[in-house]
């Protein structure tokens, strides 16, 4: 409207510039016969009159205009505005949102959605402060809106979060945008005060190719894409692929890499033992009574409140030959073997993953896992924690909380191999743990020297526990040293409230075993967990002591 008012206003004022040309032009020819008489003199005084009113209304007509060009350019800016980011300039959330409603509407959809979001930026707000955080933002903005087409679509949904809309396109162009932006954020290099700040960045992927698809539907594909590639170690773009069964999560693809043979490599096979393997599991229970909060484990983008922890082992199944063997058996066994018990590393968090496939998706979410690994396993293969996060990230469906529990660790470890472990673990907010079985200080050696989350109390330790006791003095120096290091301390194989109590007095709240309840295969434990409806944290009634 503003336009077509404008254009009017320009019309009018060229006719009126030509009205007093003619006019002047008019007056210098006739004005000696018009000055001779009376009347020629009023007349001529009148056109002078109209010249000036119509150089007034030209002059006026001229404000006009410069006035609403200003308003049509502030409205302008009013409206980009509305539609854009102010710190990048890239598209806002709004934008975003009404582009992706658009394509779902398209009757012939070829669209494609990448959700982004950086790796390591908090550290940069609290390092070198938020104007660091926000150039860096802006940078990265930029870069992005370059590896894209005009027609696609770059959006800063808040934060750190970003999203890429490709517009009419297909699955190898999206690959190839996908791996051009990971490349970009991994090799950008912010100078700032004297310091290069880096980045990564992970990436969800999901093809919009039907229409009548839901956008919540594609949004929670894309976010889930993304969990997946910051479960696989970050830095990878994984893709969504909905299963056909209704209410099935979705299968990842890691897209940029020959995703198939990798994981092909990385398939966990049995045990070197021929005897069946079971994976069996307890709930760890809490001697104290819950927050009215449930745990979460902070640094996942899904951030699922945890109901249960459960504690597993591997065990044997007897024969004619043999009897059957328990978890120390078994682990010292395969710890003996060339890959130092990697085979059996793989075969537990896979028995895992199979067990959970079956269970709804609903209560997995709101489960954690404690998985016990040889620590000779990440000794002899030191890749090993990077084939286990791409196994649970290739799976159906991953373990959101997880726990590794290193089994046998012992101070002649080579620390350096354990602590690039434990980075490993932390990028893909996996935690570490490891068991205590003895009372002498060098135990606690892996606990100063490396950034263990939680440690684990043998029943050797725990059983038959009095004060006044040597014991009972190295527990107590040892849940000093925990709460220094903010790692939690758990008992297990408790069968009795009184050594449950005197643990308690001692700070312990955590334990596992027959005081819990029995051990079951972990995929009884999952059933029993999802039957009861609503999983609530296990915290059974302590008994004062005699």
């Amino acid at each position: 409207m503003l336009k077509d008012f404008n254009r009017a206003e320009r019309l009018t004022l060229f006719g009126a510039s030509v009205a007093v040309i003619g006019l002047v032009a008019g007056s210098v020819v006739v004005a000696p016969e018009l000055i001779v008489n009376t009347p020629g003199q009023i007349a001529l005084g009148l056109l002078a009159s109209a010249v000036v009113c119509i150089s007034l209304l030209g002059t006026t007509l001229k404000r006009v205009f410069r006035r609403n060009r200003l308003l049509v350019k502030a409205s302008g800016v009013e409206n980009h505005a509305a539609m854009h980011d102010p710190l990048t300039g890239v598209a806002n959330r709004r934008q975003f949102e009404q582009r992706l409603e658009a394509m779902v509407k398209d009757p012939r959809p070829k669209h494609v959605l990448l959700m982004l979001d950086l790796d390591r930026f908090k550290p940069v707000n609290d390092l070198y402060g938020h104007a660091a955080g926000d150039a860096l933002l802006v940078e990265i903005s930029a870069g992005l809106s370059k590896i894209v087409t005009p027609r696609d679509t770059v959006a800063r949904l808040g934060g750190d979060e970003f999203a890429i809309l490709l517009n009419s396109t297909n699955a190898q162009v999206a690959e190839a945008v996908s791996v051009r932006a990971l490349e970009f954020v991994k090799n950008y290099r912010l100078d700032w005060e004297g310091h290069r700040i880096t980045v990564g960045t992970s990436i969800g992927v999901v093809h919009i190719a039907k229409p009548g698809l839901k956008i919540a539907d594609l949004m929670a594909a894309a976010d889930e894409a993304l969990y997946a590639a910051k479960e696989a170690g970050r830095g990878v773009a994984f893709l969504a692929t909905p299963q056909s069964t209704t209410g099935k999560p979705s299968a990842f693809t890691q897209l940029g890499a020959n995703t198939a043979d990798t994981f092909q490599k990385s398939r966990p096979v049995e045990p070197a033992r021929k005897e069946r393997h079971t994976l069996f599991a307890n709930v760890i229970a809490s001697a104290i009574r819950q927050s009215t909060t449930p745990d979460t484990r902070s640094g996942s983008r899904s951030r699922h409140s945890i109901h249960n922890w459960v504690l597993t082992e591997p065990r044997t199944s007897s024969n004619a030959k043999n009897p059957e063997l328990q978890k120390r058996e078994l682990f010292a066994e395969a710890a003996s073997g060339d890959d130092g018990g990697a085979d059996l590393a793989r075969w537990v968090i896979s028995s895992a993953l199979l067990d959970v496939s079956r269970l709804d998706s609903r209560y997995v979410d709101h489960v954690g896992f404690v998985l016990p690994i040889p620590a000779n396993a990440i000794i002899s293969y030191p890749n090993l924690g990077e084939e286990l996060m791409r196994i649970n990230a290739l799976s159906t469906l991953p373990l959101r909380h997880l726990v590794l529990k290193l089994v046998d660790l012992t101070p002649e470890h080579d620390v350096a191999l354990v602590q690039a472990f434990q980075q490993r673990m932390a990028a893909s907010d996996v935690g570490l743990a490891y068991e205590i079985r003895t009372t002498t200080l060098d135990v606690l050696t892996p606990l100063q020297k490396v950034s263990f989350d939680e440690v684990y109390l043998s029943p050797e330790l725990t059983r038959n526990l009095r004060p006044g006791t040597s014991v009972f003095a190295a527990i107590e120096f040892l849940v000093g040293i925990a709460k220094q290091r903010r790692t939690r301390v758990v008992a297990g194989h408790m069968d009795n409230h009184k050594d449950a109590t005197h643990l308690a007095g001692l700070g312990i709240y955590h334990f596992s075993g027959p005081l819990v309840g029995k051990a079951a295969p972990l995929a009884e434990t999952l059933a029993r967990i999802s039957n009861s409806g609503n999983p609530k944290p296990n915290s059974p009634p302590m008994k004062k002591s005699a």
